[in-house]
């Protein structure tokens, strides 16, 4: 099923240059976005440093998970489209930018409910992308979306916790 819904959304790439240099930018490049949600926030300084916490725990969880469990990216095991630069990707699973987008966009939600909504629909856009692209298949972005939510929310709460406790 991992790889029937792959290629269901890899189909869609190179149809359509205008769509593929959208998709590559949202697979590549938007993870970038995420501190511009802070902007006019009352509380970003500590939103921030929160996101800051919370994408460290997030990446240093997918390193520890993929040394015990490697995959290869699909592009290296199937006949798909690739959209991006591959020369400097390694292990598919789990996937880095749904894990760090997801983070990002819980911690949002937890400051500004708006905010962290259109946050979230640019990680759930960010981790679509990256199996269009050809770069993950549903399970690494899915496990990494995951991750993401888990280390925000133990962020806040350890947070949330400690300012209590004072």
């Amino acid at each position: 099923m991992d790889v029937d819904i792959f290629f269901f959304l890899n189909q869609f790439a190179g149809l359509d240059s205008r769509v593929d240099q959208v998709i590559y930018f949202l697979a590549v490049y938007a993870i970038f976005i995420f501190p511009l949600f802070l902007i006019g926030l009352r509380a970003w300084r500590a939103t921030l440093f929160k996101g800051i916490y919370a994408l460290c725990i997030a990446y240093l969880a997918n390193a520890l998970i993929a040394l015990a469990w490697y995959r290869e990216r699909p592009f290296r095991d199937l006949d798909a489209h690739v959209g991006v630069d591959t020369s400097t990707l390694f292990d598919s699973f789990p996937s880095d930018h749904a894990a760090l987008a997801a983070s990002a966009a819980v911690i949002i939600l937890f400051a500004s409910r708006r905010r962290g909504i259109a946050a979230a629909a640019l990680a759930v856009c960010i981790a679509v992308s990256r199996i269009v692209v050809g770069v993950h298949y549903p399970s690494d972005v899915m496990a990494g979306i995951g991750i993401g939510i888990l280390s925000a929310v133990l962020v806040e709460h350890y947070i949330s916790k400690k300012n209590h406790n004072v």
